[in-house]
């Protein structure tokens, strides 16, 4: 992960991951039939590690529109706690290359499902009781991701422009936009 992390995707080869394991190459092919299994793996774990910082914050309690904020707080939150395992997720949904075959992406998609169930439950909810007007959770959730990936980007600007159009600013404005649209 911390190679990923520091380096890139592109930059992860069994070779070099060999080298700073100090472990020989085939030895690595024991355990991974190769890059893409290794990455699969690592997000797999990655995903994993996000729902559970999730369910840690988790009030099933809270109004559903609360839980949409949950849902959607903790993916910032999870990049300061967790920086390595974010960033390897967040590259993989930055690329716009498809960088895993379909099996390791099915098995990455579902291990972070858990946390965009959630999210779709909340919204689903939120319908319900009348806060929200009908629509397609599941597309919802999927906008509510987007918005929450794209403005994270936002942050390696923070230092150079005002407070009010920081990455967290952004993210909030896009999320009660989108929000305040489906009332």
């Amino acid at each position: 992960m911390r190679l990923v992390a520091d380096d890139g995707i592109d930059a992860l080869t069994m070779p070099r991951l060999a080298d700073a394991a100090d472990a020989a190459v085939g030895g690595l092919y024991r355990y991974f039939s190769g890059k893409d299994a290794l990455i699969a793996g690592l997000q797999v774990r990655a995903g994993e590690a996000f729902v559970a910082f999730l369910d840690e914050r988790w009030d099933a309690e809270a109004p559903p529109l609360s839980r949409v904020r949950a849902v959607v707080e903790a993916w910032p939150a999870f990049a300061q706690a967790e920086p390595q395992k974010h960033a390897l997720l967040d590259a993989s949904l930055s690329d716009p290359r498809a960088l895993l075959g379909a099996d390791a992406a099915a098995a990455v998609a579902t291990a972070v499902a858990p946390a965009l169930e959630r999210c779709a439950r909340a919204l689903r909810e939120a319908v319900e009781e009348g806060t929200l007007r009908p629509g397609d959770e599941e597309l919802r959730t999927h906008a509510l991701w987007a918005a929450v990936h794209g403005a994270g980007h936002f942050v390696k600007r923070d230092r150079l422009v005002p407070e009010r159009l920081r990455a967290a600013a952004i993210r909030r404005e896009l999320v009660e936009g989108l929000l305040a649209g489906w009332t």
